[in-house]
């Protein structure tokens, strides 16, 4: 049965990859440190419901990586349709609840089809290890609908 929910971690100077029972799946030797470094790695949020409410927020942990890492990409990806005025709504990305350190408020956009996305611009992408990456979503009013995830790649800083 293939896994599709993984995390990693740095421990003792390898890359080690488990599922979410702490089952290792793939441990990279730390000599390789520098190209492991460079390779792109993603998180993605649960799926978050844009009508949840005019100005009501949901805040999720993203990640909490065990050693630094730079975030390089963020976007909004959708996952159901959006129909109405949607635009109000917003997701952004912090080390602090409801924080916007690395990514400032992105606007949900208006009749996106779903697997289309808008791009986040990344304010400070670099994350030192063992603070929390958090997503912010604010919703809108119920007359609107659709859902979206929030996705970044990062690099782990060697």
């Amino acid at each position: 049965m293939p896994v599709t929910k993984v995390r990693s971690k740095w421990s003792n100077g390898d890359l080690v990859f488990e599922d979410l029972s702490a089952n290792q799946i793939l441990k990279l030797d730390g000599t390789n440190a520098r190209a492991i470094a460079k390779v792109r790695l993603q998180a993605r949020s649960e799926s978050f419901d844009i009508d949840n409410g005019a100005g009501v927020t949901v805040d999720r942990v993203l990640i909490r990586p065990t050693g630094a890492i730079t975030i390089t990409a963020a976007r909004i990806v959708y996952d159901d349709a959006t129909t109405g005025v949607v635009a109000a709504g917003n997701a952004k990305i912090g080390t602090t609840v409801g924080g916007a350190e690395i990514v400032a408020a992105t606007a949900y956009e208006d009749a996106k089809a779903v697997g289309t996305e808008t791009a986040m611009t990344i304010v400070s992408g670099a994350v030192p290890a063992g603070t929390p990456v958090i997503v912010r979503h604010t919703g809108v009013a119920a007359v609107a609908a659709g859902r979206a995830v929030v996705e970044i790649e990062y690099t782990a800083d060697a």
